[in-house]
C-alpha cells in the first residue's frame, strides 16, 4: 500500500507545479549570485577609488579645521588627531589603488592579498571608533587576536594610535546608540579576525552556501509561496484519491481511518522532502563545482536570544550582511542630510558555524512542512463534501498568507512563522524557539483532533 501510494503521489500532475516553482526560485537565486559576483571593470574601479579619494581628502582637511576651532576636551582632541591620521592612511590606499590600476598590477595575486589585509584593518578600526570608552572597547576585547595576527597584519607599524578612536566626538544621541551596540561591534571584530584562518562566506563568493541562503532566505515570497503549495498539494492529493475506486477499496478494508490517514501523511511528507531535496540539491551541485565546500566551518552571526527566549524582534528593513547572515538594524539616526545617516543593531548577536545554522534551519523547515501537510491532509479527510474541502483549504491559505505577511510577531499563531532561514538567523518577528514550540504544540493538537474526528467517521 505504501509503495503504491507513494508512486501515485509522485505521478500526480501537481508535482509539475511544485517543480516549476522550485526551479524558478533556484534560477532567480542563481542569477542573483551571478550578479553579486560580477567584478567591477577597471574603469569602474578607477571611478570608485577617485570618489573615495576625494571624500577622504576633504574629510582629512575638514577634521583639521574642527580640531583647531572646536572646544573639546583633551581626550576628544587626541582621538580626533589620531583618527585624522587614519583618514590619511585610508585615502593614501585609494591613491595606491589608482596607481596599481594604471600600471596593471591591481589584479595580481600579491596586491589582492595586500588589499585584503587593508580592508580587514579598515573595517576593524571603524568598529573601534564606535566603541564605548566606558565599556571594553573593540581593541581591548580583541587584544589576544591582535597579538596573534600582528606579524600578518603589522598592526604595530601603523601611522596612528587606534586606541584613541573611541574618543572621536559624536552627538550625544549617536554616542548613546553606539554604546548600546558595543557588544555587537566586538562580535563583528572577532569575526574579522576569525576570517583570517577560517575564511568568511560573503555575497561576493560563488559558494553553495550563498546560493542556499539566497534561495531560502533572500527571495521575497519564497516561504509564503511554498507554504501555500504544501497546503494545497496535501488537500489536492486526498481530494483526487477520493474520486478513485482504490480509495474506496481501502476504505472497505480492515484498516482504521487513523492508520489510513497516517499513511497519507507519511507519504506526502516523503514526497515533499524528496522533491525539495532533489530540485534545490541539483542547483547546489553546480555551485559546489563553482565554489567548493570550503567555509562550512566558518562563523556567521545570529540573534543571541533567538534560541532561548520568546521575545519578539523589532527590526528595520535595513540590515548589515555578515557571512551569510543578516544583522537587522533596530535604530536609524539621520543627521539631517542623506550623506549623514547612521543605523545599527542594539539587541545582542552571537556566532555559530555555518553548518549549525543550516542544521537548525532544516529542523524548523521540517516542522513547518509537517504542520502545513497535516492541515491539508486533515481537511481532505475530515470533510467529505468537495465544496467544503475547497472552501476550508482556501480559508486556511488566506489566513496563512495574511499572517506571514502582516502578523509575524503574533507569538501564539503558528501561521505567523515566516521564512525559516530568516527565523533561524533572528531576522523575523518571532524567535526560532518560539516558532518551534508553537508549531510542535499546534501539530500535536491538530493531529490528535483530526484522528479523534475521523476515527468513527465515514471519510469516504
Amino acid at each position: 500500500m505504501n509503495k503504491y501510494l507513494f508512486k501515485a503521489i509522485f505521478r500526480d500532475k501537481f508535482r509539475n507545479i511544485i517543480l516549476m516553482v522550485l526551479v524558478l526560485f533556484c534560477v532567480i537565486a542563481s542569477s542573483i549570485v551571478f550578479d553579486n559576483n560580477k567584478p567591477l571593470s577597471k574603469d569602474e574601479l578607477i571611478y570608485k577609488n577617485l570618489g573615495e579619494l576625494q571624500y577622504g581628502k576633504s574629510m582629512y582637511e575638514g577634521m583639521q579645521e574642527f580640531i583647531d576651532s572646536a572646544s573639546i576636551d583633551k581626550n576628544e582632541k587626541k582621538g580626533q588627531i589620531e583618527y585624522r591620521k587614519f583618514t590619511k592612511w585610508a585615502y593614501e590606499r585609494n591613491e595606491k589603488n589608482l596607481e596599481m590600476l594604471k600600471n596593471g598590477k591591481y589584479f595580481t595575486k600579491e596586491y589582492q592579498a595586500e588589499l585584503k589585509k587593508y580592508e580587514l584593518l579598515a573595517d576593524f578600526f571603524c568598529l573601534q571608533r564606535d566603541s564605548d570608552v566606558h565599556q571594553k572597547t573593540v581593541a581591548q576585547a580583541c587584544d589576544a587576536e591582535m597579538k596573534k595576527y600582528n606579524d600578518y597584519l603589522q598592526i604595530d607599524k601603523l601611522p596612528f594610535d587606534y586606541k584613541w578612536f573611541p574618543y572621536v566626538p559624536q552627538t550625544s544621541d549617536m554616542r548613546t546608540l553606539y554604546n548600546q551596540a558595543n557588544g555587537n561591534y566586538i562580535l563583528q571584530a572577532k569575526l574579522l579576525f576569525s576570517s583570517i584562518e577560517n575564511g568568511i562566506i560573503d555575497y561576493s563568493t560563488k559558494s553553495p552556501y550563498v546560493f542556499l541562503s539566497t534561495v531560502l532566505g533572500d527571495i521575497t515570497g519564497f516561504s509564503v509561496v511554498l507554504s501555500l503549495i504544501i497546503l494545497f498539494f496535501s488537500v489536492s492529493i486526498v481530494m483526487k484519491w477520493k474520486n478513485q475506486k482504490s480509495f474506496y477499496c481501502v476504505c472497505n478494508m480492515n484498516a482504521t481511518n487513523s492508520s489510513f490517514f497516517n499513511k497519507y501523511l507519511k507519504n506526502i511528507m516523503l514526497f515533499l522532502i524528496l522533491i525539495f531535496t532533489v530540485s534545490i540539491g541539483a542547483f547546489s551541485i553546480y555551485w559546489i563545482k563553482e565554489g567548493g565546500l570550503e567555509g562550512v566551518r566558518s562563523l556567521t552571526p545570529y540573534a543571541a536570544e533567538n534560541f532561548k527566549s520568546f521575545k519578539t524582534f523589532d527590526h528595520l528593513p535595513m540590515f548589515n550582511r555578515l557571512g551569510i547572515s543578516k544583522m537587522y538594524y533596530d535604530y536609524y539616526f539621520d543627521w539631517g542630510n542623506e550623506a549623514s545617516i547612521d543605523s545599527g543593531t542594539r539587541h545582542p548577536y552571537a556566532i555559530m558555524k555555518v553548518w549549525q545554522l543550516f542544521l537548525l534551519f532544516g529542523i524548523l523547515a521540517f516542522i513547518k512542512t509537517l504542520f502545513y501537510t497535516l492541515i491539508g491532509a486533515g481537511i481532505g479527510f475530515i470533510f467529505v463534501d468537495k465544496s467544503k474541502i475547497v472552501i476550508s483549504g482556501l480559508a486556511v491559505g488566506v489566513i496563512s498568507l495574511v499572517s506571514q505577511l502582516y502578523f509575524t510577531k503574533l507569538k501564539y499563531n503558528p501561521f505567523s512563522v515566516g521564512n525559516c532561514l530568516e527565523t533561524t538567523m533572528g531576522g523575523q518577528g518571532m524567535t526560532w524557539l518560539n516558532a518551534m514550540v508553537v508549531l510542535i504544540i499546534s501539530i500535536i493538537v491538530l493531529y490528535a483532533g483530526t484522528v479523534l474526528v475521523i476515527r468513527n467517521k465515514d471519510v469516504c
